[in-house]
């Protein structure tokens, strides 16, 4: 008992409907992506021209000479702590 010829062919057949189909499947998902990409891209330059109109309006404040910065306080000293040895001498004693 060989294979029919008519399996073989029908396998292709299939086979061949299912590579066209997910084909389609691809490229319309690939457009509907492509679709809202450019949709979410118009709100995305429409947020950016607004908030440098904003930045433009914003009054200008004319410094002529740098910040200067407080100066920061020194940190604590950590307390001493008396060395390994010294605490065993002073158990041992």
């Amino acid at each position: 008992m060989g294979f029919g010829g008519g399996l073989v062919l029908g396998i292709l057949i299939g086979l061949a409907v299912g590579v066209v189909t997910i084909g389609f499947l691809a490229i319309s998902a690939y457009e509907r992506g492509l679709a809202e990409a450019a949709g979410k891209r118009k709100e995305w330059k429409a947020e950016l021209v607004a908030r440098r109109a904003a930045v433009r309006a914003m009054p200008r404040v004319a410094t002529s000479a740098p910040i200067a910065a407080a100066p920061i306080a020194a940190a604590p000293a950590p307390p001493a702590v008396a060395p390994v040895a010294a605490v065993a001498a002073r158990k041992a004693s």
